[in-house]
């Protein structure tokens, strides 16, 4: 008796339960005819319960879903349970998008449950669509982890027309596969990242390069479940590389101001020391001249001559690197001048290393003064030179052409690589660029150097030498800067180090030498022009080799043949003093004046017996220049020596044209004033 009602009771709540289940509930039998169906199946498909009770599953299946469905119930059977998606057509033609799991009664039943999928399907469709419209790239992707869990890898499981769009690579190619499979050469900070993202839940938002497809995105990345993530990133380089340029560009102008001002700190020096080594090269000169070979101090005035020397040559490079050092100008075949440096180069390198060359034949000239030039590239090579220490992989190249535009140097690879440069940002706009420019560049496999010591190499008494003065490089920006030119370098630690310098050519085409080198050498270069400048170059020096030999210059102990009254103008006592004393000891008789106001009263109270003036450029009250315009502009035409102790231009733009006057910079000895002021009186 208990038994019977706990079955009527079980019945009972069964019943209930089919009928009022949220879900469709139906049975059919082996030809899908419905057998019983629940309110929830006619809720779904708009049919009463006897309209379904007539009906076939078939039949409410639209054609295109019938062998899906066929082969769904084909399953049931053989399996006896099967689950899969498929459309119903309800009463009023809506098509319906329902989840059914079927599962077998004996032999001729079906029980089927039937779960309305619409409102998913809509909401799937819709994200979509929105996924597949998304401007910005988008894409689902699973991590691969190793063993011990770490992220190795991650697999592309959807992407949108966006992300083939900005990657350039195809949806079909990528699905299913790996990243590593589709780009191998991806750095793997990208698998830690999105690991990192996938495994904790943690969103993060980024902005890195992808050297794989050479660009830079912004990502978005998050974690929709654990294992998984998704990202939405955007092609930013554009804006990257914008940025970088107008960070470069600010970057060069800060460094030019910093140069500049560091310029004409080194040049105020220069000349303030040029005109101590002026009372004491002067002094040591003149004492020296005064006493014999055997005499006790002769060799201790010497080492002072040739230390002050030596000084001298350090302001000149001050002067060079703030570009008020002295300079001649004429046209220049870049490719002759740089073969000639090569050339006289090659015995002083180790036998190891090896100079390879590609100079360009036809070239345009520039105007420079080829001694800075020659001073720009024998500094180029001998840092190249001193970089390389390793016999086995020691090579540097030398190159020169022509270009219309200045662009970047081309390193191996952007990895590890850092830029500096050296220029003028304000001139671009002001100069006749129609000829272009020529270069040298300048390269080797040496050490190279980090981006800390690169953005430092150009700046005065920097050196990472141990016995370094810093002013190498320095002296070649100057340069570089006083001939309107341009300068890039390039270097890597450990791989090597690029110098490239652009000069504005003039657009005049090559003057051959004309010698017989010229014509028999391949690339129409010749010797003489290097053995001659050289030449001139040591008649400059202050001693000659047979001096140094006897310790005697040509001056002797007497007095030369020049007399008359000189005037001395400086605004330093010392020099003053001492200017006049070498004046005497060539023979003239000596006024001083500390300034041009007081030099045109000397000039107005002695007119004609003035012989010559010697005049320094820079003074208080009165300067030289406008004391050399106002003498001319008054009738006084006697020989004017114009010194200064900045070495800038050979000859004054003031005095350009005056053949009665010229120049001679600070320091100098008593042969030197002789020489300049017998050229200039003859």
């Amino acid at each position: 008796m208990v038994d019977s009602n706990w079955d009527i009771d079980n019945l009972a709540i069964l019943r209930r339960f089919f009928d009022d289940a949220p879900v469709g509930i139906f049975v059919a039998d082996s030809n899908g005819q419905y057998l019983k169906v629940n309110r929830a199946c006619t809720l779904l498909t708009g049919y009463s319960s006897n309209e379904l009770l007539e009906m076939t599953i078939p039949d409410l299946i639209p054609s295109e879903f019938l062998d899906q469905a066929t082969e769904h119930f084909q399953q049931v059977r053989e399996n006896g349970h099967a689950q899969g998606e498929f459309q119903f057509k309800g009463k009023d033609g809506t098509l319906i998008w329902v989840m059914i799991n079927a599962v077998r009664f004996e032999s001729d039943f079906l029980v089927g449950y039937c779960q309305d999928l619409t409102l998913l399907r809509s909401s799937q469709d819709k994200y979509r669509l929105l996924f597949e419209s998304l401007h910005e790239a988008s894409a689902l992707h699973e991590i691969i982890c190793d063993e011990n869990g770490r992220p190795v890898d991650y697999r592309f499981i959807e992407v949108n027309p966006a992300f083939e769009k900005i990657t350039g690579l195809v949806r079909e190619d990528v699905i299913g596969k790996t990243v590593m499979e589709v780009l191998p050469g991806t750095e793997m900070k990208w698998v830690e990242i999105y690991g990192k993202v996938a495994l904790t839940g943690v969103p993060t938002t980024i902005e890195e390069y992808s050297g794989e497809l050479d660009k830079y995105f912004e990502v978005t990345a998050y974690s929709p479940e654990k294992g998984n993530f998704a990202v939405v990133f955007r092609d930013v380089t554009k804006r990257v590389k914008n940025n970088q340029i107008e960070l470069e560009r600010e970057r060069q102008i800060q460094q030019h101001q910093r140069l500049e001002s560091i310029g004409l700190l080194a040049g105020g020096v220069a000349h303030d020391f040029n005109n101590l080594l002026m009372t004491i090269l002067g002094h040591a000169d003149l004492a020296g001249s005064n006493l014999s070979m055997n005499h006790p101090a002769k060799t201790a005035l010497d080492h002072i001559v040739t230390a002050a020397t030596r000084a001298s040559d350090l302001c000149r490079q001050l002067l060079a690197y703030s570009g008020r050092g002295k300079q001649a100008s004429e046209n220049i075949h870049l490719s002759n001048l740089v073969n000639e440096m090569i050339c006289l180069f090659r015995i002083s390198v180790p036998a190891w290393q090896v100079i390879e060359t590609n100079l360009a034949r036809n070239l345009p000239l520039f105007i420079a003064d080829p001694i800075q030039i020659r001073q720009i590239v024998m500094n180029l090579i001998t840092n190249a030179s001193e970089a390389m220490t390793d016999p086995d992989r020691s090579r540097f190249i030398i190159n020169t052409g022509h270009c219309q535009d200045i662009e970047p140097i081309i390193v191996p690879d952007e990895q590890g690589w850092f830029r500096s440069s050296i220029n003028e940002p304000l001139i671009e706009s002001k100069m006749d660029k129609s000829s272009g420019w020529v270069f040298v560049e300048v390269s080797d496999n040496g050490c190279g150097m980090g981006p800390d010591v690169l953005n430092k190499a150009f700046d005065p008494f920097f050196s990472t030498k141990f016995a370094g003065r810093g002013l190498g490089l320095a002296a070649v920006a100057g340069i570089i800067k006083s001939h309107k030119g341009w300068l890039e370098a390039a270097s890597c630690s450990g791989r090597g180090t690029i110098f490239k310098i652009w000069f504005p050519a003039s657009g005049q085409n090559k003057i051959a030498c004309g010698c017989a080198d010229s014509e028999n050498s391949e690339m129409g270069l010749c010797s003489c022009r290097v053995i001659n400048k050289m030449s001139q170059e040591n008649q400059g020096s202050d001693i000659s080799a047979s001096d140094k030999d006897t310790g005697k210059n040509d001056m002797g102990n007497d007095k030369l043949s020049m007399k008359g009254l000189a005037i001395m103008v400086d605004d330093e006592e010392p020099i003053r003093e001492l200017g006049s004393r070498m004046l005497e000891r060539l023979g003239f008789k000596c006024l001083a004046a500390s300034n041009g106001q007081e030099a045109l009263e000397l000039l107005e109270e002695y007119g004609d017996s003035v012989s010559c003036m010697i005049m320094d450029i820079l003074m208080p009250v009165k300067n030289g220049e406008d004391t050399f315009c106002e003498a001319r502009k008054r009738g006084y035409d006697q020989p004017v020596l114009m010194i200064s102790g900045y070495c800038g231009e050979e000859r004054p733009g003031f005095i350009v044209g005056d053949p009665r006057s010229s120049f001679l910079a600070k320091p100098f000895t008593l042969k030197q004033l002789r020489i300049a002021l017998t050229d200039l009186m003859v």
